[in-house]
């Protein structure tokens, strides 16, 4: 494990804990706030997994629970972590205060968006991102479909809006700054109050934006909601073939050095549980209801969060049998960490970093060692 000094950890912590906390909640589509953080009162559980569990403290970076959420609360929904034996507590902790909890050995594991995770490994964080949640590309750069935008090069002097400034609009940032368009001097940001349907059709009506920075949740509301309104990505092929790291579940050193199993029994019920999703969506979704009920006050918009998570956590050939659940591409992120560090001032991210330290890939297996047969066969429940 990295070592280090007392002053050396309250300058990191200084240092780069807001960069996190703004990246990890805008990726959710939420502000990033001021924040003293704090625990939000959290730690629900659907089954302690018996007296000899292994217990895992898991750091959410939201209010409360939430659709978004659907990778790793999930398995605690349908009984998987129990099943595999964690206890996982789930602990709300906003802000700074969240990566707090994990650099001082008081949590074990978090959810997180990737970009403000550069800056902490470059200053030697004592953590790794494990297991890639997603599949295909989560963030999506939107215009109207009679837009003249073709293509990233036509928003020269244009306006994009946004939830937040932070967070997945960096992925979109790196690859404007590689077709040579830098923020602030050749196109704009505007922050926009309501990313609901309707303010995003008031803005794009009155001229205030010209495209749209998405997740794919936001854009499944978008879709769900206002079926009429139709809008197309104009993101590069390249970055759907080889799509940027989007969000991914981290662990401390310490975890992964001392207790490697749960680590590994962590992420295999992560894949379990969304090949089970994937396979019967209905029992899932009223695992879900039964687990976080207030997560379904807006119906409609809580069934297309759903819907999207699942289908973009699908193995790309679409057999579940063969694919490795969780795979990270080191390729991808030094792409992603390269395109950023063209446009510094934009993307947050100034400083390079050798991102084959921090990445771990060594679970993977692990995370995969199941019959996943039994759900391609309708058996989704044995």
């Amino acid at each position: 494990m990295r070592e280090h000094t007392r002053g050396s950890q309250r300058e990191w912590r200084r240092r780069t804990l807001m960069a996190l906390s703004c990246a990890v909640v805008a990726v959710l589509g939420a502000a990033c706030g001021s924040g003293s953080g704090g625990s939000s009162g959290g730690g629900q559980d659907a089954g302690k997994g018996g007296k000899d569990a292994a217990k895992v403290t898991f750091v959410l970076p939201t209010p409360d629970i939430n659709m978004s959420l659907l990778d790793v609360v999930l398995p605690q929904a349908l009984g998987i972590y129990a099943k595999n034996g964690i206890n996982v507590e789930f602990r709300n902790v906003l802000g700074a205060a969240g990566l707090q909890t994990l650099v001082a050995g008081k949590a074990d594991m978090t959810w997180v968006s990737v970009p403000g995770l550069f800056p902490l490994f470059a200053d030697n964080a004592p953590v790794k991102s494990v297991y890639e949640t997603f599949t295909k590309r989560w963030m999506q750069l939107q215009v109207p479909d009679g837009s003249g935008v073709k293509s990233l090069t036509d928003l020269k002097g244009k306006t994009i809006g946004m939830s937040s400034r932070r967070g997945g609009q960096t992925q979109i940032i790196g690859y404007m700054a590689e077709h040579g368009l830098i923020s602030g001097r050749d196109y704009k940001w505007v922050t926009l109050p309501s990313m609901a349907p309707q303010a995003i059709a008031t803005a794009f009506e009155k001229g205030d934006i010209d495209a749209i920075s998405l997740t794919l949740t936001d854009l499944a509301i978008q879709n769900g909601l206002d079926p009429a309104t139709k809008y197309r990505d104009v993101m590069p092929a390249e970055s759907a073939s080889e799509p940027d790291p989007n969000v991914v579940i981290v662990a401390t050193d310490d975890m992964i050095e001392k207790r490697p199993e749960v680590v590994a029994g962590m992420l295999r019920s992560v894949t379990e549980a969304i090949i089970d999703a994937q396979c019967d969506p209905e029992a899932a979704l009223e695992a879900m209801r039964k687990y976080a009920p207030a997560v379904f006050a807006n119906e409609a918009v809580a069934k297309a969060q759903f819907k999207a998570i699942i289908d973009y956590s699908r193995a790309p050939s679409g057999d579940a049998t063969g694919y490795q659940y969780g795979t990270q591409s080191l390729t991808a992120w030094k792409k992603m960490l390269s395109r950023s560090l063209l446009d510094p001032a934009g993307s947050g991210i100034s400083k390079d970093v050798d991102v084959s330290k921090f990445v771990a890939n060594k679970f993977v297996s692990d995370a995969n060692a199941f019959d996943k047969a039994q759900y391609q066969g309708g058996k989704c429940h044995g």
